[in-house]
């Protein structure tokens, strides 16, 4: 049994071993290949090429070819047929614009302007002369035309006087005739009508005064008394009456008597109205009676008829007064019943005193009854003394035509002679109104007529105005034949001097001459020198049909020439043809473009080649990669950044490419910025044998 055990303890000795010996060879083999994997990573470091990540531009060019020229180029002729006498620039000679280019022969040309300038002036004398004469005339046309103005003036002031007299006689048409002369002449022949008929009736008078003994004087004093004594027997009733109503207002103050006493009252003012009224009657009647006797025997019947009318008045006013006097009874007698009434319940002395009034008031109507009857009386005396005078009257009447004394005859024939005048002065009034009346339609005929000749000779004056100064304007307009030659004689020389000036050929602008064609002693012909700007210039080229689409104007544009190659020259587009410029149908289309230079110089020469860049996009301040740098698959674009020299290790950045050209690309994307370690071959990151994969394998297994 002890040894199986040995055995057992042997063959674990012997497999302990073989395991140690095989861990040593294992620790070996991977020293070995790591060391050896640290070879390669150390031989490819060296091996791969880096880019340091920084911001720049990028642009998209158009590359093609052409050549300089200038942007003012001026062609110098010459239209003289003058041989030329000097040629003073040669090409290539630079010149600024007024120089001399050349010089024709003029000797002929120098004569001709001589024998201009004499004919010049000769016209000149013509003109002054012409001229002188057109003054005059225009003198005389304002002249005249002054004249007829003036004339115009005067007959105008003259027509607005016709207007003012025409309208004088249309007013005095309209205005009614005036009679206050006629009317005065009439009114102191009616005066001396009605002073003569007074002087007849004042001897009328006399002679009646001398044929009657009627006086009615006494008759008319006896009136007089009794219309007096009538009176006061009237005032003295009414002061008893008065005393008789104060006595019998204080026997009863209570007694109520107001509208007993007011109807007195009424009754009072009627019989004083009624008074009135038949003094006023009567005075009439005795008026028209005085009338009656002084009135000649041929108006005696109207004189009577107003005696009459005034005695129907007066009897009537009488009448009235008797009823006025009648009511105003009345009215006392209901006062005194009522009284009476009133005072039968009082006093006895009351009532004496009373009765004693009252027999004073009875003792004074007594008394005015006899003063209306004295007035009766002597009324009915005057109306008798009346009717005998009338008798008498009569009788005398028939023998009264007569017996008229000289002075009455003479009176009649005044009142004759004045009726006479009276009835003439109303006539002249009738005929001078009628005679105003025609002379005012007269006048107004001839006013009329007057104003339609005045307004003839207003446009008769108007018409001489116009024609003068229709002459005034022709007169001034006319232009002579002499201003005529001198205007052909001066152009005449004015040309001649004009091809004195151009005989003498000058650069009208500044530039280079690039062709000259003019020849000594040979006539101008052609386009005699070549002028071109080179200070201005520009590069003309042709583009592709397929890069049409990305050009336009104001694209910027980068020159070079082979004459200055170190130059580069500022331009933009500044044309683009709008049809090609290759032949019909031929399958290479171009179109022709211009870039105007920016900054020229006198290395720049007017038809070298160049050499066109042109920037169809542009970015500024961009990263930028080479193309060979970006990856790019079916996942997208990508960039390897190293981020560890000594291992190799790369860490593979998403990026977003940008614009792109032939050769590089912008790209963006997070983890870029400035200084970033790129791999510049991606291949280098991606693997490009199994060898560097392994080596990756065994690098990143070490660490």
């Amino acid at each position: 049994m002890a040894a199986p055990k040995n055995k057992n303890k042997s063959k674990r000795i012997r497999i302990i071993v073989i395991a140690a010996i095989a861990v040593l060879l294992g620790s070996g083999f991977i020293y070995f290949q790591t060391q050896r994997a640290e070879a390669f990573a150390m031989a490819a470091a060296e091996r791969i090429q880096t880019i340091s990540l920084a911001s720049g531009d990028i642009s998209k060019t158009i590359s093609v070819s052409g050549a300089v020229e200038s942007t003012n180029t001026k062609n110098v002729y010459s239209q003289l047929s003058y041989t030329v006498k000097e040629v003073a620039v040669e090409v290539g000679d630079t010149v600024a614009e007024g120089d001399v280019l050349a010089t024709l022969d003029v000797d002929n040309l120098l004569s001709d302007i001589t024998q201009a300038e004499n004919n010049y002036a000769n016209a000149l004398k013509a003109v002054e002369d012409e001229q002188k004469t057109l003054q005059n005339n225009i003198v005389n046309a304002s002249t005249s035309l002054e004249s007829a103005q003036l004339a115009l003036e005067k007959q105008l002031l003259s027509y607005q006087n016709i207007l003012k007299d025409l309208q004088k006689a249309k007013d005095k048409v309209a205005d009614p005739f005036d009679p206050y002369t006629y009317e005065n002449a009439i009114s102191d022949a009616q005066h001396a009508l009605e002073r003569r008929k007074q002087e007849l009736e004042d001897a009328v008078n006399d002679d009646l005064d001398d044929s009657s003994d009627f006086d009615p004087y006494s008759y008319e004093n006896a009136i007089k008394e009794a219309k007096i004594s009538l009176d006061r027997r009237k005032t003295e009733l009414a002061d008893a009456e008065k005393a008789l109503q104060d006595e019998k207002d204080d026997a009863g103050k209570n007694f109520d008597d107001y509208k007993l006493r007011l109807a007195i009252t009424d009754a009072e003012t009627a019989l004083d109205r009624r008074k009135a009224d038949f003094d006023q009657a009567e005075a009439n009647y005795y008026n028209a009676w005085m009338e009656y006797n002084l009135s000649p025997s041929e108006i005696a019947t109207s004189a009577w008829l107003k005696v009459e009318s005034s005695e129907q008045t007066m009897n009537a006013a009488e009448q009235a007064v008797t009823d006025a006097e009648k009511t105003l009874e009345r009215a006392k007698t209901e006062l005194q019943r009522s009284q009476d009434d009133y005072f039968t319940n009082n006093s006895e002395a009351k009532t004496d005193a009373i009765d004693a009034l009252q027999t004073k008031v009875d003792a004074a109507k007594k008394t005015l009854e006899d003063a209306q009857r004295a007035y009766d009386k002597s009324l009915s005396d005057l109306e008798k003394a009346k009717s005998d005078f009338e008798k008498s009257l009569t009788d005398k009447d028939k023998t009264f035509s007569d017996q008229k004394s000289d002075k009455v005859k003479a009176a009649e024939k005044a009142v004759e002679d004045a009726d006479r005048a009276y009835q003439k002065a109303v006539a002249d009034m009738a005929k001078a109104k009628d005679k105003a009346i025609e002379d005012a339609d007269d006048q107004l005929e001839a006013a009329v007529k007057n104003e339609a000749d005045g307004a003839k000779q207003v446009e008769s004056a108007k018409l001489s105005v116009k024609t003068s100064e229709n002459s005034l304007s022709q007169a001034k307009a006319k232009e002579g034949t002499a201003s005529t030659n001198a205007l052909n004689s001066k152009l005449a020389l004015d040309k001649l001097t004009k091809q004195l000036d151009d005989s003498v050929i000058l650069s009208p602008v500044g530039g280079v001459i690039t062709q000259t064609n003019a020849t000594v002693g040979a006539p101008p012909s052609g386009v005699l020198f070549v002028i071109e700007n080179s200070e201005v210039l520009y590069a003309t080229a042709k583009v592709k049909e397929y890069n049409l689409s990305e050009i336009s104007l104001g694209q910027k544009v980068s020159i070079t020439t082979d004459a200055a190659p170190d130059r580069i020259y500022d331009a933009y587009i500044s044309y683009l043809s709008p049809k090609a410029v290759s032949a019909a149908g031929s399958t290479n289309v171009e179109f022709e473009i211009r870039a105007d230079i920016i900054n020229p110089d006198q290395d720049l020469k007017i038809g070298i080649n160049a050499f066109l860049e042109i920037y169809t996009d542009f970015k500024e301040d961009v990263f930028t990669l080479p193309l060979s740098s970006i990856a790019t698959n079916e996942r997208g674009s990508f960039v390897y950044a190293l981020k560890n020299e000594k291992t190799m290790e790369t860490e593979e950045i998403p990026v977003t490419l940008g614009l792109t050209t032939s050769t590089a690309a912008e790209i963006s994307g997070d983890g870029l910025y400035d200084g970033i370690v790129l791999l510049a071959n991606p291949t280098d990151a991606l693997g490009g044998s199994q060898s560097s994969t392994r080596m990756r394998g065994l690098i990143n297994a070490r660490t």
